[in-house]
């Protein structure tokens, strides 16, 4: 088999075939998930790692949370003073 883009194409396909199947555009297409087989473990497993992932995330938020609210308290400070 040769490899041509992402098509796998036949050495035995005459060429011009081989080039009308490979300039046409490619169609979006619709998928429709029925099942997916995902043991227990492994779903465990990823719901940790983003829970453990999400404690950095978390941390950035509240640093710029903080900042962004001492910067609003001090602008609101001196407003009220006047």
């Amino acid at each position: 088999m040769l490899r041509l883009n992402k098509f796998a194409v036949s050495p035995y396909v005459p060429e011009a075939i081989e080039r009308s199947f490979m300039n046409q555009p490619e169609e979006p297409r619709q998928v429709i998930v029925v099942d997916l087989q995902l043991p227990f473990i492994s779903m465990v497993l990823m719901m940790v790692k983003w829970a453990l992932a999400s404690i950095p995330a978390l941390m950035i938020l509240f640093a710029i949370f903080s900042f962004v609210t001492t910067v609003m308290g001090g602008m609101m400070t001196s407003v009220v003073r006047l």
